[in-house]
This record gives C-alpha cells, structure tokens and sequence, in this order.
C-alpha cells in the first residue's frame, strides 16, 4: 500500500472508533463464521487492525494465544496503544516483518480493499502463515455503494469482483475453506450522514482514480438531488455494502 492510505486513516484516528459501527458489525460476523483450536503461545496476526476494534473479540476466542495488531497507519497504532494493546507493529500487510510459516492465524476485517493488488497481498500473507493455518477476512467487494456512485455518474471500479478475489486467494496457494457475500443495507437521514461516515471512517482513499470523484458545492447539491430520488416513503436513504467473507487453509503439504 502507500502512504496516502496511512494518511487517509490517520485523518480519521479520532473519530473511527464511535463512526465504525459497519466495521465491528462485520467483523463480528467474521468471527462467528469459523473456529479453529489454537495451542497455547501460538501467534495470531490482526492485519489491518486499525484502532486494536476487535481485538478484544480476539482475545476472548483464543485467550491463550499471542495476538499482533498490524497496521499501517501509525496514528491508529496510538490509539490502541491508549487502550493497553501492546503489540501493535506498523507494517503495510505487502511486506509484513515477520518470518516465514511464524502464524497459526491470520485475521483481516475489511482491510484488504485497499490492496493495490490482491495476489501480491495474499502472497505475502500466504508467505507468513504456518502450514496447516487458517486465514479469515472480509472485504466490500463489487457492488457496495452503487447508490452513491450511480447518482454521481461515476463510474465504480473501486472495489474488487467476488471472482477476483477467490483467484488472487487461490493463485497465491491457498485453498478456499468456505466464502459467502452478505449485502448490508444502512440508512441514513441524508447524504451528508453517509459522506460523514465514509470520512470518520478513513474510508475515502480512491484504489482506482476512475473512480475518483471531486465535490464541489455544484456537484455536492446534484448528488444530494440524485440521491433523494432514493428516499421511499419518507424513509431514510439507503446505502449498500457487499461484503466478501473468506476463510483460506494453507495446507500442510506446501
């Protein structure tokens, strides 16, 4: 990854915690969709671990594990350090500095959209995973957001396709244990709320400049124009998340 997603982040630092209501409601979904027996002392890797979100979920699952939080936004590492989480590491998940076959289990809650290219990401996670250990994550994928960046005439290509991402996953040696895609549908009063949440969040780093957009106050008030056209029945308006859920097994004989 690149600095620029650090920076994006490390923006959001102080307001990601109370704004990623979306992010913890995924990740303890994610949570819930595998199990694994871990010895005691074994290493879990939280990639992308952000603010230290989950890590107390973690912990209470696999209590006699070590858990790491890796991240690269340093700003977040701060955070979760002011919540006594020792073991943060700022690192991009492209070049982890870990040794090779080190972790029995890799955990990554909706961090690897931002890859800049999924083999290379899971290559290098394949590379720190032990034979015979278990990789989970969940990603937005194709498809989240349309309501936004159809009403911008923007044309999306910002998230990866379910497709791409079981062949990155596969290409890079692992094999798919289990992987669905779940929609979730949020609701706010208006389109300021949803660019509110997309900015608390740190969630507005463009991997793909076509699919960049630029609001100025003209092109503010067209999308709200566009979007209201979305609100039914005095309703809130709607905004759609694609969520890919993953597990991979890197298999004991590679």
């Amino acid at each position: 990854m690149t600095s620029s997603v650090a920076q994006c982040f490390s923006r959001a630092h102080h307001t990601y915690d109370t704004a990623a209501t979306l992010q913890k409601q995924v990740g303890d979904e994610l949570l819930s969709l595998f199990s694994c027996r871990l010895l005691a002392n074994e290493l879990i890797a939280d990639v992308g671990g952000g603010t230290g979100l989950l890590y107390a979920d973690l912990k209470n699952k696999f209590s006699d594990a070590d858990l790491v939080l890796f991240d690269i936004c340093f700003s977040f590492l701060l955070q979760a350090k002011r919540k006594y989480i020792q073991n943060c590491v700022s690192a991009d998940f492209d070049c982890l500095p870990i040794a090779s076959d080190q972790i029995a289990l890799l955990y990554s809650n909706m961090a690897l959209q931002w890859s800049p290219s999924l083999y290379p990401t899971f290559s290098e996670l394949y590379r720190v995973l032990k034979p015979g250990g278990t990789m989970c994550f969940s990603m937005p994928v194709a498809g989240t957001l349309n309501e936004l960046y159809s009403c911008l005439g923007v044309p999306c290509q910002q998230f990866y396709s379910e497709e791409s991402v079981r062949v990155a996953a596969s290409r890079a040696g692992f094999s798919i244990t289990s992987g669905c895609v779940k929609k979730i549908i949020l609701r706010y009063d208006s389109v300021r709320d949803l660019l509110s949440f997309l900015k608390d969040t740190g969630a507005v780093y463009k991997r793909d400049q076509s699919s960049a957009f630029f609001l100025n106050r003209f092109r503010l008030n067209q999308l709200v124009k566009q979007y209201e056209e979305l609100r039914r029945d005095r309703k809130k308006l709607p905004a759609s998340f694609v969520i890919y859920y993953g597990v991979l097994k890197k298999d004991h004989d590679n």
